[in-house]
């Protein structure tokens, strides 16, 4: 794939089984460096990596020859089989979440939980300003999440 060029920055959002607070504040350094090294043996950048006992967070780019959900079962499966080798009695829940960021601003990403409880890897998301769509200038409202089509 020499001729490949991919920018594919995502935030990955993953919990606990049944949300447990199984993973101590003194151990989440720990637990975010190994999960940092299991990345980078996958030839995944990180961004940023945080959460909170019974979350985490991945800000990563994923290069084009790995696929997310790969990418998301090891980290998962690695992390876990190495805090329960550490004594940690940790198992991560089915499934995650994904979000594709702006390549040109992805330290803007964060969880409001995490920064309240100071485990937040990145600063989270200012409020949407008005945007400006239109050539006489007016603003356009923010989207709120419903679809523009009447």
């Amino acid at each position: 794939m020499s001729h490949t060029y991919a920018q594919n920055v995502i935030h990955v959002v993953f919990s606990t089984k049944d949300r447990r607070k199984t993973i101590p504040a003194d151990f989440q350094p720990r637990l975010w460096a190994y999960s940092a090294a299991i990345c980078k043996n996958l030839g995944i950048f990180v961004h940023a990596i945080g959460g909170t006992e019974d979350h985490a967070h991945f800000l990563i780019q994923v290069p084009p020859i790995v696929a997310l959900a790969k990418a998301v079962a090891t980290i998962k499966s690695n992390s876990s089989r190495w805090a329960n080798e550490e004594g940690q009695n940790l198992a991560w829940q089915q499934g995650y979440a994904a979000f594709s960021v702006s390549a040109s601003r992805p330290t803007r990403t964060g969880c409001p939980a995490c920064s309240k409880a100071g485990g937040a890897a990145s600063p989270p998301l200012p409020r949407r300003r008005r945007r400006t769509g239109r050539r006489d200038g007016r603003t356009l409202p923010a989207r709120r999440g419903r679809c523009h089509r009447g």
